[in-house]
């Protein structure tokens, strides 16, 4: 198995194991559960009606992009070269704040 399929693997259960707690959730009235233990090392579930936070693990901390969202940039880079929407020697414009 290669290293993106385990990562698609990896990002797979994550997303079962967050929807699954996000059902809990949605239907426990009396008492909130525990949140689930996840294999990631940051993660946040909101239920989107009340804007309530659910569950999380350090989810204001600075992370690197995730492994998927490097390909799907690679991809639409490519593509917009490939459309001529962009060019090898254009320069874009960088926020000075971080």
């Amino acid at each position: 198995m290669s290293n993106f399929q385990m990562n698609c693997s990896k990002v797979f259960r994550n997303v079962v194991a967050l929807m699954l707690a996000a059902a809990v959730c949605a239907t426990a009235q009396a008492q909130m559960p525990q949140p689930p233990e996840v294999a990631a090392r940051q993660y946040l579930l909101i239920d989107m009606a009340s804007n309530q936070i659910l569950a999380e693990r350090d989810a204001d901390a600075q992370a690197d992009p995730a492994s998927l969202t490097k390909l799907m940039t690679a991809y639409l880079v490519f593509n917009a070269l490939r459309d001529k929407q962009l060019a090898l020697d254009q320069t874009l414009p960088v926020s000075e704040r971080t």
